[in-house]
C-alpha cells in the first residue's frame, strides 16, 4: 500500500498476522499531519483559513504544479492555487455523505478518526 494504504497494510500485519502473511507498505503518509498538506492540524485553529486578527484568507488545497514563472534551469514549484482545502473537502461531500467519497480528507478520516 502506499500513502494512507501503506498505514493500512501496515496495520493488517500488526493487527491480524493470522490472516494476513504478507503485506508491502511501500510509502505510507507522514506520521503526523503538521506538514502534510496546507493545513497545520496542530498549529491552526480553522482548517481552512489561514490564523490571523486581521484578514480571512483562505488555504490552498491543490496547486497545478509548474505555472509559476521559469526562468533558465530554474521552475517555481508552486504554481496557481486551483482550489481551496475548503472547496476540495466540499466536493468530497458532495461526492459521498459519510466519508463514501474515496477522497483524500474521507480516507484520512477512515484511518484516523477515533471511530
Amino acid at each position: 500500500g502506499g500513502s494512507t494504504g501503506g498505514w493500512e497494510s501496515a496495520a493488517h500485519m500488526i493487527l491480524y498476522p493470522d490472516e494476513v502473511g504478507f503485506a508491502l507498505s511501500a510509502c505510507p503518509d507522514s506520521v503526523t499531519f503538521s506538514h502534510h498538506t496546507s493545513v497545520d492540524i496542530y498549529g491552526q485553529d480553522n482548517a481552512y483559513f489561514y490564523n490571523s486578527d486581521f484578514k480571512r484568507t483562505a488555504l490552498p488545497g491543490y496547486r497545478d504544479g509548474y505555472s509559476g514563472t521559469t526562468w533558465p534551469g530554474f521552475k517555481m514549484p508552486y504554481g496557481d492555487i486551483i482550489t481551496t482545502f475548503q472547496d476540495m473537502n466540499l466536493r468530497e461531500l458532495a461526492l459521498g455523505e459519510n466519508s463514501l467519497s474515496c477522497g483524500q480528507c474521507d480516507a484520512w478520516e477512515a484511518v484516523w478518526s477515533p471511530i
